[in-house]
């Protein structure tokens, strides 16, 4: 610095130095991004886990109902059974 005025090389290395600030920051942002979106996706993978289970332990209700409608009838109809 001669007179109150930077040199050109300071001003150089002053926004050289900024610049690099600027890019770690971004740059942790955008891992930090990756991080947020890893976990969103392993949740979205577990819920939709949870809802196929739900979905199949429903149709698994379903099946047995169905079953059961079928021997109750059966057994309605069966002469033995009849009054």
């Amino acid at each position: 610095m001669k007179n109150g005025r930077t040199t050109p090389k300071l001003t150089l290395d002053y926004k050289w130095k900024k610049t690099i600030e600027m890019e770690y920051k971004l740059g942790s942002k955008i891992l930090s991004q990756n991080e947020e979106f890893a976990k969103f996706k392993k949740e979205m993978r577990l819920e939709a886990s949870r809802v196929s289970k739900i979905e199949a332990e429903n149709a698994q209700m379903k099946m047995e109902i169905k079953v059961t409608s079928v021997r109750i009838l059966i057994l309605a109809t069966h002469p033995c059974f009849i009054i």
